[in-house]
């Protein structure tokens, strides 16, 4: 038993890892793209930020997403330490696979309007490693009864965390008229 954990433990380690490096390099590619920074970015940012976290609050808006999961298969397929570091890699990126709130695309588009390298790196760095608690958490409360349906239960969650991190961007978008 105590082996089956820790087996578990390292396959859980090496995922996180790939999802924290690769969110980085993902983060310090947009940073470095530094897009110009005129006098209404900022404006356009919050309207933005506002349409997004409206278009996620409403019934039927839709969080702009590629329609794509990663491979499901790879466990079985290619053995777990392939799984745990492709599964890593691919979520860790972010950008080719499905997104259940709008908050991520934000984020992107702040990093584009001058944040650099060293701050894209280390904002999607912090997205890796909450990805990999994420994913801890749900081990840990999803129904073990039921695992080849985990995938739709997590999913059901994300009614509860869209409207959350929609308050989230829209308190971001006041916060800045107001500051400004």
């Amino acid at each position: 038993m105590q082996e089956g954990r820790w087996q578990v433990g390292k396959w859980f380690g090496v995922f996180g890892l790939a999802a924290t490096a690769s969110a980085a390099i993902t983060g310090s590619v947009i940073g470095a793209i530094q897009l110009p920074h005129l006098h209404f970015t900022v404006w356009l940012l919050v309207g933005v930020g506002f349409v997004l976290a409206l278009t996620d609050l409403s019934r039927g808006g839709k969080t702009p997403t590629i329609r794509r999961q990663t491979c499901a298969t790879w466990w079985r397929t290619r053995g777990p330490w392939f799984a745990a570091i492709a599964w890593g890699i691919d979520l860790g990126i972010g950008l080719t696979t499905i997104r259940v709130t709008s908050l991520y695309w934000f984020v992107l588009a702040v990093l584009l309007l001058g944040a650099g390298a060293p701050t894209g790196a280390l904002v999607l760095g912090a997205y890796g490693i909450g990805l990999t608690f994420g994913l801890a958490l749900g081990l840990m409360i999803l129904s073990r009864r039921d695992a080849i349906h985990a995938n739709l239960q997590a999913l059901q969650l994300s009614y509860v965390i869209r409207p959350v991190l929609a308050f989230a961007l829209i308190i971001w978008c006041i916060s800045t008229v107001i500051t400004r």
